[in-house]
């Protein structure tokens, strides 16, 4: 009798333990990216990165870098317990950002990397000012530099929609427009 209950025993705890690997396999993926999009190029400075719940997952980790390979980590998560997080990011800049899920066992292996590029800040004008008033005919448009911007667009209009246009120049080189 007590033969037949050892068989028995032993047969549930091999069962038990290989369902347990099987569910296990299965459930180890890495959490799909969502926000900011791969290649967005239009992210502001505050933005928020976004992933999937995974089932069976106990926590998340994120990693965020200005380079693809991840060799230097701007940003880390490890083990948090959200599926976001609001960051601060500077303007014009292209990032690479991942996110795992981390199980009771072993973290999943990273999600496939997603890349997006913070908008620039707009540059502010020198002169003309806005609202200025008894401005010259002969006007020179001038504005501070933005260091991460390679050209410029000009655009003046007589109404506040923009939907009329004065002026629209765009790839100017400099900071000057006459």
């Amino acid at each position: 009798m007590n033969r037949s209950l050892l068989f028995r025993l032993m047969s549930f705890v091999a069962v038990l333990f290989i369902s347990s690997a099987a569910n296990t396999n299965l459930q180890a993926q890495p959490p799909d990216l969502m926000a900011p999009v791969n290649g967005d190029l239009c992210v502001v400075e505050e933005a928020l990165l976004d992933w999937d719940t995974q089932p069976g997952a106990i926590s998340y980790s994120y990693q965020v870098s200005e380079l693809a390979d991840f060799s230097n980590i701007l940003y880390e998560g490890l083990e948090i317990a959200e599926t976001d997080v609001l960051l601060i990011f500077w303007p014009g800049t292209q990032y690479f950002w991942r996110a795992a899920a981390n199980y009771p066992g072993p973290i999943t292996n990273w999600s496939d990397p997603w890349s997006f590029t913070t908008i620039n800040e707009p540059p502010d004008f020198i002169y003309p000012q806005n609202d200025d008033f008894c401005i010259p005919l002969t006007l020179n448009f001038n504005w501070n530099s933005v260091p991460t911007a390679v050209t410029y667009d000009l655009q003046v209009s007589a109404n506040e929609n923009f939907s009329t246009l004065i002026i629209d120049e765009t790839g100017l080189g400099s900071t000057t427009y006459s």
